[in-house]
C-alpha cells in the first residue's frame, strides 16, 4: 500500500466505522442532509479524507470539498478499503497527479450510491473526477460525474487504469480531459 505521511487531511481512518452528516445537535436520530448540510472542509490544506486498510466505511449525507494535495486523491484517498458513499457531494478537490476527486487503489472498493463527483481537477495525473487503480469502483443510483477536468492524458470524469468499473443508472457528463473527455479506460 502507498501511504502518505507528508499530506494532511481532515480525517484519517483506519478502522471500520460510517462517517454521516445532516444531523443537528438536538436531533441525532433522523438525517437532513439538505436542510441541515455537513461540510468537511480541507480549506485547501491537504485531502478530506484517507482511507486505508481491510476495512468497510460508510460516508452518508455529506459535503466533501476543497481537499488538495501535491500527491493522489485530493477529496478521498481509499487504498483496500471498502468505501460505500451515499447522497454525498464530492465538490472543487484537486489533486496534482491522479484522482482530484476521489483516488481508489490497492484492491479497494468504492461504491457510489446518489453521489455527485463535480468541479474537481488534476493538474497532471489522470482521473479529474475519479481513478480507479487496479480496484473496483461502483455507480449507482442516479450518481453523477459532471464537470471534472484533468491536465493529465485520459479520463477528466473516470479514469479506470486496471480496474473494474460499474456503472448503473447514473450519469457521466460534461468532464474534459485529453483523451477520454468522460471516461478513460
Amino acid at each position: 500500500a502507498v501511504f502518505d505521511s507528508v499530506t494532511t487531511q481532515v480525517a484519517r481512518i483506519t478502522k471500520t466505522l460510517t462517517v454521516a452528516g445532516g444531523y443537528t445537535v438536538t436531533n441525532w436520530t433522523t438525517s437532513y442532509p439538505i436542510t441541515q448540510p455537513t461540510t468537511l472542509d480541507a480549506a485547501q490544506g491537504g485531502r478530506v479524507l484517507f482511507i486505508t486498510g481491510a476495512i468497510d466505511v460508510g460516508v452518508q449525507n455529506l459535503r466533501l470539498i476543497r481537499g488538495s494535495t501535491t500527491t493522489n486523491g485530493g477529496g478521498i484517498f481509499n487504498s483496500g478499503a471498502t468505501t460505500t458513499i451515499s447522497n454525498t457531494l464530492v465538490f472543487s478537490n484537486s489533486a496534482t497527479n491522479s484522482g482530484g476527486g476521489i483516488l481508489n487503489q490497492n484492491v479497494g472498493k468504492i461504491i457510489l450510491n446518489a453521489t455527485r463527483v463535480t468541479s474537481n481537477t488534476t493538474a497532471t495525473g489522470d482521473g479529474g473526477g475519479i481513478a480507479n487503480q487496479g480496484g473496483m469502483v461502483s455507480l449507482t443510483n442516479g450518481s453523477r460525474v459532471q464537470a471534472n477536468v484533468t491536465g493529465g492524458w485520459g479520463g477528466g470524469g473516470i479514469a479506470n487504469l486496471g480496474g473494474q468499473l460499474t456503472i448503473d443508472a447514473s450519469t457521466v457528463a460534461s468532464n474534459t480531459a485529453t483523451s477520454g473527455g468522460g471516461l478513460y479506460n
